[in-house]
């Protein structure tokens, strides 16, 4: 008798564990991602509804020419990505503390202290 109560409370821990472990869809792993298309852009060459133009001008050389124009952004957007990297530490190396004092007047929005010029309140004895 007292085996059969500790049987649903077996099951119930083993599901309570499965449940509670991280699963590999919640970002255990590492993301993958491809270096080249998945697709290849032939595989639209057997298309049957390709309208007035052959399969190849009409799907394949579209895709390649996008994929393309695709690679080249992702080649400049890394060139100015490093050019704006080198120039921020450029302009890092370059600033120094500098012993000249700084010029003109601060000023602030609605001061009318000049005109109206506060005096600190004479002490009573």
């Amino acid at each position: 008798m007292r085996r059969i109560r500790l049987i649903p409370a077996f099951v119930f821990l083993c599901l309570v564990g499965v449940c509670v472990a991280p699963s590999w869809a919640q970002g255990m792993r590492p993301s993958y991602t491809p270096s080249s298309p998945t697709l290849s852009p032939w595989f639209g060459l057997y298309n049957r509804d390709s309208g007035p133009l052959d399969n190849y001008h009409n799907f394949v050389r579209p895709r390649q020419r996008v994929y393309r124009a695709l690679q080249q952004q992702h080649n400049e957007i890394q060139r100015q990505s490093s050019n704006l990297n080198a120039l921020g530490q450029e302009v890092l190396s370059m600033r120094q503390p500098s012993s000249l004092r700084p010029t003109g007047v601060g000023s602030t929005f609605m001061n009318y202290s000049h005109y109206y010029s506060v005096q600190p309140p004479a002490r009573r004895r």
